[in-house]
């Protein structure tokens, strides 16, 4: 959004595309009138682009492909992919990289569910940034209801949604620590292993009611709701794939129905309930 700097009343300065979450982190370049922006295809950073962006006009281009917002700063652009901070040369005649991409600092901490990174430049290129081995990464961690913390279960990761299976012994976990994926942690010993192995995104793990199934999200091409048996056995089933975002999100307790949600173009979200075809025994 902008919005005079008196104050007044704010308008769009861009439009999400399709399959585009968020536009965060806007960074004006110096003639005050182009600005880099990050754009991400789903909440917990998924994918992430840079673009140009400028006031009074659709245009829009796009100039890379980053972990974290992006920043100008004495002639190059700034930005994070996984934990090295990179520079590039950019032209701001003609709104281009020009040069290959330099490290300048690794470890940079990283808070992976905002695409945001922990680093600052000034326009004459002073440089600040805080290293580290926990930036945006979490921890499944047990807590009695009085607050007090009782353990932890597997080690720091890019963690996102879960949900425990019905029995309590497992929880399917999303996690963005390198390709986005659900594993399974086996809550007893504390070990997890590999749900999901597709190069797309794969989130918002549901438990059938009795445990033996989950279904999935997946974020590719197009959107698709994914059914496997949650022991890992056998092949996944599409339910439903759509151009529009959708995700899975509970299961009836008489495992006959699916609510999912639909997010519209106009970002709006709706929920939508899919009924379930009956689960074939072999």
């Amino acid at each position: 959004m902008r919005i005079k700097a008196e104050g007044g009343t704010a308008t769009p300065a861009t439009t999400l595309r399709q399959g585009e979450y968020s536009h965060r982190w806007p960074w004006f370049l110096p003639d005050g009138k182009h600005y880099l922006y990050a754009a991400t295809t789903g909440p917990s950073e998924d994918h992430t682009t840079i673009h140009v962006g400028e006031l009074d006009s659709q245009f829009d281009k796009i100039i890379g492909e980053a972990d974290s917002q992006p920043m100008f700063s004495k002639g190059h652009v700034l930005f994070v992919r996984e934990t090295t901070l990179i520079a590039q040369p950019f032209d701001l005649r003609n709104l281009a990289i020009t040069g290959a991409a330099v490290a300048v600092a690794e470890q940079i901490q990283r808070q992976v569910s905002y695409a945001y990174a922990e680093f600052s430049a000034t326009p004459d290129g002073l440089l600040e940034y805080r290293t580290g081995t926990n930036g945006g990464l979490y921890r499944l961690t047990w807590f009695d209801r009085s607050g007090k913390q009782l353990g932890t279960l597997g080690e720091p990761s890019g963690l996102g949604n879960f949900q425990m299976s019905p029995d309590r012994r497992r929880a399917a976990v999303a996690d963005s620590a390198g390709n986005r994926d659900i594993w399974i942690y086996d809550v007893a010993p504390g070990l997890r292993s590999r749900f999901t192995f597709d190069p797309a995104t794969d989130s918002d793990p549901v438990w059938s009611p009795d445990g033996r199934e989950i279904i999935f999200s997946r974020r590719s091409e197009r959107f698709g709701l994914y059914r496997k048996a949650s022991d890992g056995s056998g092949t996944e089933s599409l339910l439903l794939d759509d151009a529009r975002p959708i995700f899975s999100a509970s299961w009836s307790p008489d495992g006959n129905f699916l609510l999912y949600i639909v997010r519209e173009s106009s970002a709006n979200d709706d929920i939508w309930i899919l009924p379930l075809p009956a689960r074939e025994i072999s």
